[in-house]
């Protein structure tokens, strides 16, 4: 859908855990607009309000994907937000992080939405995959190839992410990895490490919302 930048609302968080703070649960809701910093995310305090700004930012609820071409502040006579200055934005309560995807970069910033949110957020998009492709010339009288080259092809390949609340580190979404994160729960370490290696990776994603609700994090009111 296309958004209307001067009528997105502000979104605020859910139920609290304390009275100075919200857990961050898979319905918790953070603050619509644009992120600059990891930091300003993690306090849920965008840096810019969508009201602040106006552009075109094309937002795909279905596939968690957000497409941004250009944004500009208001009240500083149209100057440019530059998007390789965005950390992320949120829309509707959903954060998106910037994603590198390659040849459409040139044109758009490509943002792709949280499907998992707590102390471990998973993320997924597609990008551009270029490998070498061996190509030949063939003689059309006796069939024999007389000339042999290489090409570049390129290849839409789905990738997925992990985030970490604490550090604001971004790795792949690896057994090997996940393993790593949720070392400092033992049970749910030992549960999933004695599973056989397909299984685990099978229940992986559910392994992880299981850890995030038992580590909560939260956000200072």
């Amino acid at each position: 859908m296309l958004l209307a930048l001067t009528c997105i609302a502000i979104g605020e968080g859910s139920a609290a855990a304390q009275s100075d703070s919200v857990a961050v649960t898979p319905k918790f809701t953070f603050a619509d607009g644009v992120y600059l910093s990891f930091d300003d995310f993690r306090r849920n305090k965008p840096t810019y309000a969508w009201t602040d700004l106006e552009g075109k930012v094309v937002s795909n609820e279905k596939t968690y994907i957000t497409k941004i071409e250009q944004l500009a502040l208001k009240n500083r006579q149209g100057k440019v937000l530059s998007p390789t200055d965005i950390w992320g934005v949120c829309i509707d309560g959903l954060p998106y992080i910037k994603v590198v995807t390659g040849e459409e970069d040139k044109y758009f910033a490509t943002f792709a939405g949280l499907r998992v949110k707590g102390r471990i957020n998973y993320f997924s998009y597609e990008a551009d995959s270029v490998r070498l492709v061996e190509i030949a010339a063939y003689n059309p009288v006796n069939g024999l190839p007389f000339r042999k080259g290489r090409i570049k092809k390129t290849e839409q390949i789905g990738m997925e992410k992990l985030l970490h609340w604490n550090t604001g580190e971004i790795v792949d979404l690896t057994l090997e990895n996940a393993m790593k994160w949720i070392a400092d729960d033992p049970q749910l370490y030992n549960t999933l490490a004695a599973l056989p290696e397909a299984e685990a990776e099978q229940k992986l994603l559910k392994s992880l919302m299981i850890y995030n609700d038992r580590n909560l994090v939260y956000l200072i009111k």
